[in-house]
């Protein structure tokens, strides 16, 4: 969903206190990485790495088509668990 495109928008309508929005919203922003464990993981040689902003986009990124791969063997495989054999 591009904001961009919506009518209300263009119409300056204020539709932010909309529940369906907002809830919409929450969950584009929502992650399932957790900046601070990467973090503490990010170390090599027991030094602490400095983490990039894009570094965590794109694990969202990789997370998320792992998760996608392996809901689909789970379905191909006629389950409705995933399981780690999935990955």
């Amino acid at each position: 969903m591009h904001c961009e495109n919506n009518k209300n928008i263009k119409n300056n309508i204020d539709f932010t206190s909309n529940k369906i929005f907002n809830k919409v919203v929450t969950k584009m922003t929502k992650s399932v990485i957790v900046k601070s464990q990467v973090k503490e993981l990010a170390k090599f040689d027991g030094k602490t790495l400095s983490v990039a902003e894009e570094f965590y986009k794109a694990l969202e990124e990789k997370n998320k088509q792992l998760v996608a791969e392996a809901c689909k063997r789970a379905k191909q495989n006629s389950r409705n668990t995933v399981m780690a054999r999935d990955l």
